[in-house]
């Protein structure tokens, strides 16, 4: 059961008439949605249709489009990168930053790493040249309003710090200091006027308690947003304006896994901090696929970039996951799971959820089926998320945010399951 909160601190039309939203559709109707589309390429002279890009587990990116077609695999030609994963795109919808990992564990941060500018209509990379860079492992997460500037995050002596600097690797600027904790998850509010992000380890006593701050571009006016003695704070996602953040609680003395989190909201200023949902039902770990070819990682919620709805990832009541935590041994590869499926029941629909607490399922809760991983389009009128059967291969779908027209797309190179979709902008000609 979702909670309630009381009227007068929603942050919904009453409170904010200048954000007014019909969430029963996300905002607006897939129809009305592409009207518009079509109504504005009229006025270009060609646009490209909306695609996705996405990771396999083999490592490699790929690209289609959200009708089914244009598969295909980015053959980038650096036999040095290991595994690719996916940076902010820029505003004219051509090109994407692109990050590449060398050989080592990334979550210990040993791979060198190196940053591209991939350019959709040529199909060519451009190195990033950071000369500058504090330490060899470099994720760069953010554009700034202009697209001159960088905001990424450094491990530094064991310690992952936010900087900022110039395209070209000029005017370097820490945006976090040393002791202030292994900060990563950060993302720019829309209107490019704060940071969001979480960090664990701030003292000796906190380094198994993640906490939400927020703060302006440059590090100044750091806030906590929420920290919880009893679960960790976890990946912030930002209200279209910008008012509002978004994110997980996990019950980490409970649930050594990991395996499901509550929905929160509060406002960027840390007031208002409420649950909208009990009982833990989004699922926070994902484990699908089978050996020796699975995935795994954090499943995040994502405020729709127009409307006031929140993707969850909402448990079957009594799921049993595939991929058990093993209770027997340490975790040694940030992973740590046994494959039972023989055991698994349950598993996870897509739904959205309203900051008052009302929920819209979007996908049907189906016996041994997960759903997660949901991500919006730029214009907020459609979903791509992973599904994954019992045993099964990640496979990539994309749904209108009204719950209609559920379409497959793919499952990657051999039919070995993709996973991290990202919509990328339209292309226009």
């Amino acid at each position: 059961m979702s909670a309630s909160p009381h009227r007068d601190s929603m942050p919904g039309p009453e409170r904010r008439q200048e954000n007014i939203v019909d969430y029963t559709l996300a905002g607006l109707t897939a129809a009305s949605l592409k009207m518009k589309m079509s109504a504005q390429s009229a006025f270009n002279t060609e646009v490209c249709p909306e695609e996705l890009i996405f990771r396999n587990l083999q490592g490699q990116l790929g690209i289609i489009g959200t009708d089914g077609r244009g598969y295909r695999t980015l053959e980038l030609g650096r036999t040095d990168i290991v595994s690719w994963g996916i940076g902010p795109a820029f505003a004219d919808g051509q090109r994407i930053i692109l990050v590449g990992f060398g050989h080592g564990i990334a979550w210990k941060g040993q791979p060198k790493t190196h940053s591209f500018i991939y350019d959709r209509k040529s199909g060519e990379i451009e190195e990033i040249t950071l000369p500058d860079l504090p330490a060899p492992y470099t994720i760069i997460s953010c554009l700034f309003q202009g697209e001159e500037r960088i905001l990424f995050g450094s491990q530094v002596e064991g310690e992952m710090q936010l900087f900022s600097c110039r395209l070209d690797g000029s005017e370097l600027r820490p945006v976090t200091q040393p002791g202030q904790g292994f900060t990563y998850g950060e993302t720019l509010s829309p209107n490019q006027k704060r940071i969001a992000f979480h960090a664990v380890g701030m003292t000796p006593d906190d380094e198994n308690r993640y906490a939400i701050f927020t703060a302006n571009p440059d590090g100044s006016e750091r806030i906590l947003v929420d920290r919880d003695e009893d679960a960790y704070c976890f990946g912030p996602s930002w209200s279209p304006d910008s008012q509002w953040l978004t994110y997980l609680k996990c019950p980490f003395k409970t649930d050594p896994g990991h395996d499901t989190a509550d929905i929160w909201i509060a406002r960027s200023n840390g007031s208002e901090k409420r649950s909208l949902t009990t009982a833990y039902p989004h699922v926070f770990a994902t484990g699908f696929g089978r050996p020796p070819h699975y995935g795994n990682g954090s499943n995040m919620v994502q405020w729709s970039p127009v409307a006031d709805a929140i993707t969850h990832s909402r448990i079957i009541p009594g799921t049993i996951p595939p991929w058990v935590w093993a209770d027997d041994r340490p975790d040694l590869d940030h992973f740590n799971r046994d494959y039972r499926p023989e055991q698994s029941c349950g598993g996870a629909q897509l739904c959205l959820l309203h900051p008052s607490g009302e929920i819209r399922e979007i996908t049907p809760a189906v016996e041994r089926r997960w759903d997660f991983r949901a991500a919006w389009s730029p214009a907020g009128d459609q979903l791509a998320f992973i599904r994954s059967d019992v045993g099964g291969p990640g496979q990539l779908w994309v749904i209108n945010a009204d719950g209609s027209e559920a379409r497959f797309l793919t499952i990657g190179e051999d039919d070995l399951g993709v996973d991290h979709p990202h919509f990328m902008p339209t292309v226009t000609i």
